[in-house]
């Protein structure tokens, strides 16, 4: 594929959902992905995929810092010493904790209790005895999706919040004050904060049950994109380059 027809950086501004992205082909990371993906002669060789993601990760990074006039084997010991404090603030911060916690809560639902599959059971029932064929179908469709949404952002909310905190205040030398770092990952996060929303609401409808603790994380989401607003006043304004031009 020649280079032209890549959109350069747009993996900076994604939530790395490549089957959902209209810009997937003309992303770089995912091409090299796909192309390093069908070389591979076990599909399954986990450690080979991440061995060649984390090549162009290092690749991207030492073009960032070219590009910012940064020399990676002239850093001192007080500058990584510093740079590790800055990552352990970021994710002890509390809108870090509270996407955490919201994290590790939604996963203890998913997996200690196993509801979906209850549910999911009694309309296959219903399936196959042809009761309500059209609706049980479109409530199993629905909650496939629903969960589905739901665990993609699950820990890459608290990923990408960090993230944003990490890099905040941006750097007026480099950035400029809206588009920069921090509004970016923070606009990701709020990205996974919303849809997840959404897919809550969806199964809030179809699990009648769970009304106690759906509402508790739904209210829980709602508090957490309130608080990211101030810390980010300026969020509001910032624009994803290319998926909001």
């Amino acid at each position: 594929m020649d280079d032209k027809q890549f959109i350069s950086g747009i993996y900076n501004y994604c939530d790395r959902w490549c089957q959902k992205c209209d810009f997937s082909d003309r992303c770089e990371i995912y091409f090299e992905e796909r192309k390093h993906y069908n070389a591979l002669e076990n599909k399954d060789d986990f450690l080979a995929i991440v061995s060649q993601n984390l090549n162009k990760v290092k690749e991207m990074l030492i073009q960032m810092a070219q590009e910012r006039g940064i020399d990676l084997d002239d850093l001192d010991d007080e500058a990584y010493v510093k740079h590790q404090q800055k990552n352990k603030e970021a994710r002890t911060h509390d809108l870090s904790q509270n996407a955490m916690d919201y994290a590790n809560q939604t996963q203890n639902w998913f997996q200690e209790n196993d509801h979906l599959e209850v549910y999911k059971q009694g309309f296959e029932n219903s399936i196959e005895l042809g009761i309500d064929l059209d609706e049980s179908d479109r409530a199993l469709r629905l909650m496939d999706e629903a969960s589905n949404i739901i665990k993609w952002y699950l820990y890459q909310i608290h990923i990408k919040l960090s993230s944003a905190i990490r890099n905040y205040p941006h750097d007026p030398q480099f950035e400029d004050e809206v588009q920069n770092m921090h509004h970016s990952s923070a606009k990701i996060a709020m990205i996974g904060i919303e849809s997840s929303m959404k897919a809550w609401h969806t199964l809030l409808e179809l699990l009648g049950d769970e009304e106690d603790f759906i509402l508790h994380i739904i209210i829980q989401l709602q508090h957490l994109k309130t608080r990211i607003h101030k810390k980010f006043p300026l969020l509001k304004t910032y624009k994803r380059p290319f998926f909001e031009d």
